[in-house]
């Protein structure tokens, strides 16, 4: 199921990006409900037309945040950048990778952290994902070898730059489920 998932991700993003190299991790989709018998046949000029039984939960602003979680500085400031497009490598705000939103949100509140999510996850120490609070990091992947990092707002929400062609967003841990937590030191 999800390999079916991956896979139409990855062939719209290749219709999208035209040759550009996509990394199938790049993009995010969760079931809403179940699907079954997808297909996909993609073929130069074709247009692709998404199953519609997804539920991404991704929001361009942040209205769904706790007003207490508002008062934190790191969401505070991340805030400001919901809608700012993704871009491989990017690291203001003219375009942000997942990395490259945290550690500009980070500096722009006087913490400096490293570059990519491997290097940031050592920051700080694992905590459980239940315990993570408004600032602490969220990670995709095993960790030394993370592929994706987002800001905790709380209750389950985060902040985060995901993909090729999407924005910087708030989006659940219910339908993107992060591997482990970091609460910085």
């Amino acid at each position: 199921m999800i390999q079916k998932l991956i896979i139409i991700g990855t062939a719209a993003l290749l219709l999208i990006c035209g040759t550009e190299k996509v990394h199938a991790s790049s993009y995010y989709w969760a079931p809403k409900t179940k699907i079954s018998n997808v297909e996909v046949t993609v073929s130069a000029g074709t247009e692709l037309e998404l199953p519609t039984e997804m539920n991404h939960d991704f929001e361009k602003d942040g209205n769904n945040l706790e007003d207490e979680q508002n008062g934190n500085p790191i969401i505070r400031e991340a805030r400001k950048y919901l809608g700012v497009p993704y871009v491989w490598g990017g690291t203001t705000p003219h375009g942000f990778d997942c990395s490259g939103l945290v550690q500009y949100v980070y500096a722009q509140c006087g913490k400096k952290l490293p570059r990519v999510t491997t290097q940031q996850e050592r920051c700080g120490r694992k905590i459980p994902l239940n315990q993570a609070q408004p600032g602490d990091l969220y990670f995709w992947g095993i960790s030394g070898q993370t592929y994706h990092v987002a800001l905790a707002c709380g209750n389950g929400k985060f902040i985060q730059a995901p993909a090729p062609g999407q924005s910087v967003m708030v989006s659940d841990v219910h339908f993107f489920r992060p591997d482990f937590a970091i609460r910085l030191d």
